[in-house]
């Protein structure tokens, strides 16, 4: 119920116009995406196979959430602590993503249809637009994630 009402919100602040690209608004989201990707790169950096000081360590660790925001969900609480368990929800985590991104544009389009109010229905364009910036924001993470696959850990 709530991430249908980020998805419209998101629609909503991803739609300015060209001669509004250069305000402080835009620019601060801008830094936003830049500090949002330096800690996920951060947070990747405390997966090396380095020994770290402690303080170092409670750093990176503050900023996982960048890296993977199943982490903000709590998912062993669900009882989803294993590594199977947990890897396919962070899979499945883009293609649940597409399918709120649709059904939120389906259910604009039948409001839109049936209070005859065309500017309620949004547009796919823009609705890509959000989605894909939303993927790039945290593209960090869906690239650690895929390559901790490979990752060599103890059984």
């Amino acid at each position: 119920i709530i991430c249908p009402i980020f998805v419209c919100f998101f629609y909503k602040m991803f739609g300015d116009k060209y001669t509004s690209w250069g305000t402080w608004r835009n620019g601060i989201a801008s830094l936003a995406f830049i500090i949002i990707n330096n800690y996920q790169i951060v947070n990747m950096m405390g997966d090396f196979n380095i020994v770290f000081a402690p303080s170092h360590i409670q750093f990176f660790g503050f900023w996982s959430f960048s890296s993977d925001m199943t982490m903000v969900f709590r998912p062993q609480c669900a009882g989803m602590s294993d590594f199977k368990s947990s890897m396919t929800v962070k899979i499945l985590g883009p293609a649940v993503l597409i399918l709120i991104f649709t059904l939120t544009w389906a259910a604009s389009q039948a409001v839109s249809k049936s209070f005859n109010q065309p500017a309620l229905a949004m547009e796919k364009n823009r609705l890509l637009n959000v989605f894909f910036s939303l993927i790039l924001t945290f593209f960090g993470g869906i690239s650690a994630m895929a390559f901790s696959l490979f990752k060599c850990s103890p059984n």
